[in-house]
């Protein structure tokens, strides 16, 4: 199928508007001097080539921008041509930027019907830590629609500067792995070992891998009642426990509790590590549902592929407390005064970001800008009943089964109602 041809002269511009502001969706219009782009593209997926394109946003246009695709699920598994881009507006001109942006994801929300869980995460995490903003757009490709992506924040120097005031410091990517040494477990003294769970990003310096060595050991070695001097040293202890308050409060199916793995590390130039999550399409996924045709394809649910009780993988707040392959987890919760300000920490996300009219409004608002565009995209996996049924409701106003407000429901359900959480207040 073909989209339908989108011109620029018939979109509106939001110049006034922030760049991640939740409330606009803005058409991002990508054009390659070869009709082929795709093949071409796809050609040099997974290499360091980058294609040209002269991208227009809001009337703004950027000359030689590259473009490659992105991602591993959100390629493999997409049939067709909406695939995840990469754009580098600074490829040519070092000095090009959009808006302060240099390097911008472009998300396709494979595994997401509803189009919207990437930015739901970006809304709800950045209340509480730092964390990826995003912003839902529309992506035209030589004047043809491409429907729907989450216009994603790059943990890079731009990042850094945004969140922390800094864009020095080390930082790296930690890619998927199910083995569970991606979650800061200790493999020994010699950082080689470390490199293909760690990858980094930043300059390639010696000690910053001993640093991240030393982290991991002082989490394997420090004696329960060392942690609380020992640990901060490394550490940046807050962030640490709403990274983990969040990533349990959201149920990602790539996040650590599931992975330990699949999330991003940065150094600052004091020598504390914070933790930052990365690739969240997949939270408050509904349980059982697998692939596009079951996970709100045309006769498909309206949630994801994979999940726990109340669609996520933490069934209960300490769940995973115990596990050697999460060492983050388990031994942060060994102090019980940091064990309380996690539970608190949910209680907060819970009570504040995910309360049902909070994010209900939040959702409605999302609905009803991209809807239209939904409707119309000849390329999205999903038929438009099926990003419908993410947000549909009952004759009583209470959301369907399956549906991503009906996830919601029972997330705030598991974590407000599980008996460790009694006595934990909110966060002051």
């Amino acid at each position: 199928a073909k989209g339908d041809p989108v011109d620029p002269a018939d979109v509106p511009h939001h110049r006034g508007a922030p760049v991640w502001d939740p409330d606009v969706v803005r058409t991002v219009f990508l054009q390659f001097e070869s009709p082929e782009w795709h093949a071409e593209l796809a050609a040099f997926y997974r290499t360091d080539v980058l294609v040209p394109a002269t991208v227009q946003i809001d009337g703004a246009t950027f000359a030689n921008v590259g473009v490659a695709f992105r991602g591993n699920t959100s390629y493999q598994m997409v049939r067709g041509k909406k695939k995840s881009f990469d754009l580098q507006f600074d490829w040519v001109d070092e000095r090009q930027a959009w808006r302060g942006v240099r390097n911008l994801d472009l998300v396709n929300g494979n595994g997401d019907a509803s189009f919207v869980r990437e930015a739901l995460h970006g809304w709800v995490a950045t209340q509480f830590l730092p964390a990826p903003r995003v912003a839902l757009v529309r992506v035209v490709v030589n004047g043809e629609d491409f429907g729907v992506y989450s216009a994603v924040q790059q943990f890079d120097k731009d990042f850094l500067a945004d969140h922390f005031g800094t864009s020095k410091g080390a930082r790296w990517k930690v890619p998927p792995d199910f083995g569970g040494n991606g979650g800061l477990r200790y493999l020994g003294e010699d950082p080689e070992a470390y490199r293909r769970n760690y990858q980094i990003k930043s300059k390639d310096d010696p000690k910053a891998w001993q640093a991240l060595v030393d982290l991991c050991g002082a989490l394997d070695a420090a004696a329960q009642e060392d942690l609380e001097r020992i640990l901060p040293q490394h550490l940046d202890i807050d962030g640490a426990l709403w990274f983990l308050a969040v990533d349990h409060a959201l149920a990602d199916d790539d996040g650590y509790y599931t992975r330990a793995s699949d999330y991003c590390l940065y150094r600052d130039p004091n020598g504390k590590f914070h933790l930052v999550a990365r690739d969240n399409n997949e939270i408050l996924l509904a349980r059982g549902n697998r692939g596009p045709n079951a996970a709100g394809g045309p006769a498909g649910q309206a949630g994801g592929r994979r999940g726990g009780p109340g669609g996520g993988a933490a069934a209960t707040p300490l769940a995973g407390a115990e596990r050697a392959d999460r060492p983050l987890l388990r031994r942060l919760l060994e102090v019980p005064a940091w064990r309380q300000r996690y539970l608190q920490n949910l209680r907060t996300i819970a009570e504040t970001a995910l309360a049902d009219a909070t994010v209900h409004e939040r959702l409605s608002a999302w609905q009803q800008a991209i809807e239209p565009i939904v409707a119309r995209d000849q390329h999205s996996p999903y038929d438009l009943a099926a990003f419908a049924r993410n947000f549909a409701a009952d004759d009583q106003g209470q959301p369907l089964a399956g549906s991503l407000r009906a996830v919601l429901a029972a997330r705030r359900q598991a974590i407000l109602g599980a008996p460790e959480m009694q006595g934990a207040g909110r966060r002051k």
